[in-house]
């Protein structure tokens, strides 16, 4: 252990085991430095300090003394400890994560008093060049095939349509082009871990699916699995698709018209005004995936290009998190324990770098939250879900719940200053290659 003397204080700093970013620190100093500071507060007190049986600004320094000392000497110790900490970690040339922990382990008023203090330091994080990082982004072109497309899938959640189905139909019924199948979905790109889907719903020939794995879906009946592959074009992997049907729903084939009186029912004022409210909720829908998948590349990116030492203590939370998001989600299946702890460990150690790399942008360049801004997006959501304001407003009424939403708003502030910085392709394409990229 090194031990550093700064006058009559003594700093020691403990061996801390196998991560070399914790710091574990023992210190003492005198306590007449306490008594010094509460003195000082004594004298400034005097003129005003008021006392039963005393005028004011007469009662003796004493009496004013035994009054504020229990008062004051928790502070004053504090702010000791801490302008010893801060003064140690400056001549070390480090800096903490967060708020160190501190713990008064003795006080002895006629010698000293003793503290520890635990903390995790920050690693050193290179400079990041944004504008030498190329993304591209694909940019979704909504023509009126996609917008057909929009109404029927549209028509096929309206009461309208489902009343046009049988629900039980018998277990020996054979799945036809028009029928509704419910599934667990596995859904596998490539070498990538599988989407799982427990509760997916579709129209056959309703194009939420390529045509091609929606028609292999005919035929089917309660109890089958199916896995079909398709190649998306220009897709270098194969993406397969597991279903397990659940319930096949038979469709009587009456046929329903998209006409004016359709569109009032639904809340547009024509077929014109509704194909415009679908449109503009595409757009929203696809601008959405689009930043999802830019700035999925814009991390990827940065895990790529930048590699530093990391406090191991982080990284196996982040482990522990990422192992049990994966059992909770199923994605463990067939897969060893040391293959699992190897992904996980993987995946743990470039989030935390990540992580480091976001703080630190912002940092730089003095990016946060403000209270108006927090403010702002919990009104606009509560306008956006009225149905559901009360909920959300129960929801942030958690401490924990609003600091995790002012961490995700804080996140998707430097992630729009850092796309606005890197060097940015566009591409037009069509919403499913959109999907497919």
């Amino acid at each position: 252990m090194d031990a550093i003397k700064t006058g009559v204080v003594n700093v020691t700093r403990i061996d801390n085991g196998e991560d070399r970013f914790f710091m574990h620190i023992r210190s003492s100093f005198p306590y007449l430095d306490v008594n010094s500071m509460i003195e000082e507060e004594v004298t400034a007190r005097a003129d005003t300090f008021s006392m039963p049986g005393f005028r004011k600004g007469h009662v003796p320094p004493a009496l004013i003394k035994r009054q504020i000392k229990s008062e004051l000497r928790g502070n004053m110790i504090m702010n000791k400890a801490t302008s010893i900490v801060a003064d140690f970690l400056d001549k070390q040339g480090v800096s903490p994560i967060g708020e160190p922990s501190y713990m008064v382990t003795a006080v002895d008023e006629l010698g000293d008093v003793t503290f520890e203090v635990k903390m995790l330091l920050m690693p050193k994080i290179p400079p990041v060049n944004l504008s030498e990082i190329h993304l591209t982004r694909y940019v979704a072109e909504i023509d009126q095939g996609v917008i057909d497309r929009a109404k029927r899938q549209f028509l096929h959640g309206t009461k309208e349509f489902g009343i046009h189905f049988n629900t039980n139909p018998g277990l020996d019924y054979h799945a036809k082009h028009g029928d509704r199948i419910d599934a667990e979905l596995e859904i596998k790109v490539g070498d990538a871990e599988p989407q799982h889907h427990t509760d997916f719903s579709m129209i056959i020939g309703s194009e939420v699916l390529p045509s091609d794995v929606e028609i292999a879906l005919v035929g089917l009946k309660v109890g089958d699995t199916k896995i079909v592959e398709y190649t998306r074009p220009n897709a270098s992997s194969v993406t397969q698709f597991k279903f397990n049907i659940k319930s096949v729903a038979s469709y009587d084939g009456t046929e329903i018209e998209i006409n004016d009186a359709f569109a009032v029912k639904y809340g547009a004022s024509n077929v014109a005004d509704l194909e415009n409210k679908l449109r503009d909720k595409l757009s929203t829908e696809l601008e959405v995936f689009s930043r999802a998948r830019l700035k999925k590349d814009l991390m990827d990116e940065i895990s790529r290009l930048y590699h530093f030492e990391v406090p191991h203590t982080l990284v196996e939370r982040a482990k522990a998190d990422i192992i049990k998001s994966l059992n909770n989600k199923k994605e463990v299946k067939g897969k060893s324990d040391a293959e699992i702890e190897a992904e996980a460990l993987s995946l743990a150690s470039s989030r935390v770098r990540i992580g480091f790399v976001i703080s630190n942008i912002a940092n730089l360049n003095s990016i946060r939250v403000t209270k108006e801004e927090l403010e702002m997006l919990i009104d606009m959501q509560k306008k956006q879900d009225p149905q559901n304001a009360d909920k959300f407003e129960k929801f942030i009424s958690s401490k924990e719940n609003l600091t995790d939403l002012e961490s995700r708003i804080f996140e998707e502030k430097v992630v729009d200053f850092m796309l606005s910085s890197v060097t940015t392709k566009t591409i037009t394409t069509k919403p499913d290659e959109l999907f497919a990229v």
